[in-house]
C-alpha cells in the first residue's frame, strides 16, 4: 500500500496518480448516479486546500464539518488534512448548543455546513462562534442569503482557483510537511452520559487502521 510521505493525503494523491480516469466516486443527484473519476477527485480535494490556504489556515488548526455523507464532506474533510489541518465531524443531527460545543471546544477556524437546516441551527449560535468562516455547500432555499462570516461553497471555490492559480505550489509545500505522527482528524464521541470527548486520531492511526482493513478483506486494488 503506498503511503506517499506516510499522511493520509500522501496516499490519497499517490492513488490519483496511479488511477487517474478511473471511477473514484459515485452517487445520487435527483435519483441519478453520477461518477467522480480519481482524477476530478483529486482536483477538488486540491482546490479546497488552496481555499483553506487562502482563509489563513494554518498546520494544526481545526476545521468543522457538519452535514451527511456527501461527495463535498470527502473533498473538505481531504483538503483540509492536505495541508496539515485537523478535521472534526459533527453529527449533522446535533442541535445548535451540540454544534456550538463541538465546534468551540475544538477550537475550529472555519466550519463547512450542507444546507438550510444547518444554516438556521449555525444563525443561531453565530455570535458565540469563533471561526472565521461558515461555508454552506447547497444553496438551495438560501437565494438572497446574504450573511458577513457565511458563503457558498461554489464561491469558495472561485476564490480557491484564483488563489491557486496565483499559488501554484502551494498545496505541495503544505503537504510535505505532513508528520505521520500529527492530527489528521477529531472524533467526538456521542456524549450520552456527559458533554461528548474528543479522540485525536493522527495520520499513522488512520493508515494503519487501512491497512490493517485490506489484510482482513482482501482483494482490494489499491
Amino acid at each position: 500500500m503506498p503511503a506517499g510521505n506516510g499522511s493520509f493525503p500522501g496516499l490519497f494523491f499517490s492513488q490519483v496518480a496511479r488511477y487517474q480516469d478511473r471511477v473514484a466516486l459515485r452517487h445520487k443527484d435527483y435519483g441519478i448516479w453520477k461518477r467522480t473519476s480519481w482524477k476530478e477527485y483529486g482536483a477538488m480535494v486540491r482546490l479546497v486546500a488552496a481555499g483553506l490556504i487562502s482563509l489563513g489556515v494554518q498546520r494544526g488548526d481545526k476545521v468543522s464539518i457538519l452535514g451527511e455523507n456527501r461527495p463535498e464532506w470527502l473533498f473538505c474533510d481531504l483538503g483540509n488534512m492536505s495541508i496539515g489541518g485537523v478535521s472534526v465531524g459533527v453529527y449533522p443531527t446535533s442541535a445548535p448548543d451540540q454544534v456550538a460545543y463541538v465546534v468551540g471546544h475544538s477550537e475550529s477556524q472555519v466550519l463547512f455546513i450542507e444546507n438550510e437546516e444547518q444554516v438556521d441551527k449555525v444563525l443561531q449560535i453565530l455570535p458565540e462562534l469563533q471561526v472565521k468562516q461558515v461555508i454552506i455547500w447547497d444553496p438551495k432555499g438560501l437565494w438572497g442569503f446574504s450573511q458577513e462570516r457565511i458563503i457558498f461553497f461554489d464561491e469558495f471555490l472561485k476564490r480557491a482557483k484564483a488563489y491557486l492559480e496565483e499559488n501554484p505550489d502551494c498545496v505541495d509545500r503544505r503537504l510535505a510537511e505532513i508528520q505521520p505522527e500529527d492530527t489528521a482528524m477529531i472524533i467526538y464521541t456521542s456524549g450520552t452520559t456527559g458533554r461528548p470527548k474528543g479522540a485525536m486520531l493522527s495520520h499513522h492511526n488512520i493508515l494503519s487502521m487501512t491497512e490493517s482493513y485490506l489484510l482482513a478483506n482482501p482483494g482490494y486494488d489499491t
